[in-house]
């Protein structure tokens, strides 16, 4: 899914996952919730008490595919490139395997480029308030997972499967594989 390293060349293409520590507050993190009773509360600047502290790493290794773009640019130096050498693509090749594709295992939570613009959109809030609730069973945070995650399944069946399923039907091949965990 990264066509060799290729779409790694661009760091808007590689997949960010988040981890988490939960202690002091670590400047080292990306975001910051302090566990203040029920609730959890996203604080910017240091002070004591005990935190949510959430990390977001950037893979070297693996692309984003919940993102239309990454999957618009492994189509084109894939696919595509396939068909322009093939006079009739469907004449030479019956169809693609894919091979376990995925939008994050590398031991945290996906954290997809779009996400913060898909909860504005279809909720009304900042994803960022809350996502410490990821790590931290605290009050709505069954309702935020749900939402997270529904999300990241959307853009993976939208940006993905779906976009691949359809160059596949429009230029007469078969579409076959597995996936990981998705």
């Amino acid at each position: 899914g990264f066509v060799g390293g290729k779409l790694l060349e661009t760091k808007a293409f590689r997949l960010h996952f988040l981890t988490h520590s939960i202690g002091a507050f670590d400047e080292k993190a990306t975001f910051h919730y302090l566990l203040d009773g029920e609730k959890l509360k996203r604080v910017e600047t240091c002070m004591e008490g005990m935190f949510v502290n959430v990390f977001d790493n950037e893979s070297v290794s693996m692309v984003d595919v919940t993102s239309d773009d990454v999957v618009d640019a492994f189509i084109q130096e894939t696919h595509e490139k396939y068909k322009q050498e093939l006079n009739d693509i469907s004449n030479d090749v019956v169809g693609f395997f894919t091979d376990e594709p995925q939008y994050c295992s590398l031991g945290g939570s996906p954290f997809p480029t779009k996400i913060g613009s898909y909860f504005q959109e279809k909720y009304g809030e900042d994803v960022l308030e809350n996502l410490g609730l990821l790590f931290a069973q605290k009050k709505g945070y069954e309702k935020f997972r749900y939402r997270f995650y529904k999300g990241c399944q959307e853009f993976f069946l939208q940006n993905f499967a779906k976009k691949l399923y359809h160059w596949h039907s429009d230029n007469g091949l078969q579409l076959t594989g597995h996936y990981v965990e998705e």
